[in-house]
């Protein structure tokens, strides 16, 4: 298998993560050089390339990305600059991937989804949601990731409620290529995603079984938040915790901590969900 490598433009390197503003004279005098999209200096503007060649994206996705969001570039000599805040709001919402050598811009987004997933993954669909892609470029994306080892689907045995056999795709974080390209992965910022996110009204079936002296299908949210979060957060289920965290209210998650019983660990570890 070929070596990958992060793009060989030194200021794209995995050891940058951070911005280095310029001066316009700096610019002008290197306009190859593509910005790192690591922190941003609120005085600096950006070329509509510039940003375009920042963020690894297509002028037709940037221009697509400035008319959704209503932004209004200034017009300077015959370029059209960004200001900070303006090349943020699309950062937020184009995302931003280094150059890896060998992998496509739609594959270190994927990547990079499998990667702050340490629990895994368990359908092309809950990968495509995670990295902002389509299903099929997920499916690509992972396919790929599987042939050069960066990624690996293993048959796990999966409890929720009942007991069933599940593929999980993971990071191959014992791969010396994923060693290698790892820090730039964690410098990438996903796609927003533009759909509103509905509350859950009810429990999901795979978390069922936490309720095992009551009907779980006559649980309803947000009305009974605390009964919830106080089975799912004292529980050892990982997959709980995580869903607790994501859909119950920093209220109801703090009333756990003040509860009695839970050790110091336990304690500590809820107060922090409850503060975010």
């Amino acid at each position: 298998m070929g070596k990958l490598t992060v793009g060989s433009n030194p200021t794209l390197s995995a050891k940058l993560v951070r911005f280095e503003p310029r001066s316009r004279a700096q610019r002008a005098s290197s306009r190859d050089t593509p910005c790192v999209a690591g922190t941003l200096n609120d005085m600096d503007t950006y070329s509509l390339t510039e940003a375009a060649q920042s963020l690894g994206t297509s002028m037709p996705r940037l221009s697509r990305a400035i008319r959704d969001l209503g932004i209004v570039p200034t017009k300077e000599g015959k370029e059209r600059q960004l200001n900070a805040s303006q090349f943020a709001a699309l950062r937020k919402r184009l995302g931003y991937a280094p150059p890896i050598d060998g992998l496509t811009r739609e594959e270190r987004f994927v990547l990079a989804a499998l990667n702050i997933h340490p629990l895994g993954m368990r359908s092309i669909r809950a990968v495509a949601r995670s990295a902002s892609v389509s299903p099929t470029t997920a499916s690509r994306a992972v396919a790929h990731l599987l042939a050069k080892g960066l990624a690996t689907a293993g048959t796990e045995r999966v409890v929720e409620g009942a007991a069933f056999d599940a593929t999980v795709l993971r990071v191959a974080r014992g791969s010396t290529d994923w060693i290698e390209i790892a820090p730039a992965v964690r410098t990438v910022v996903l796609p927003s995603r533009h759909e509103q996110r509905t509350p859950p009204k009810a429990v999901p079936q795979r978390l069922w079984h936490h309720f095992w002296n009551a009907d779980p299908s006559k649980v309803r949210l947000p009305f009974d938040s605390d009964y919830v979060a106080a089975r799912l957060l004292r529980s050892d289920d990982p997959q709980a915790l995580s869903w607790a965290a994501s859909n119950l209210d920093a209220i109801s998650i703090g009333k756990v901590a003040r509860l009695r019983g839970l050790d110091d660990k336990r304690r500590s570890m809820i107060r922090h969900l409850a503060h975010g």
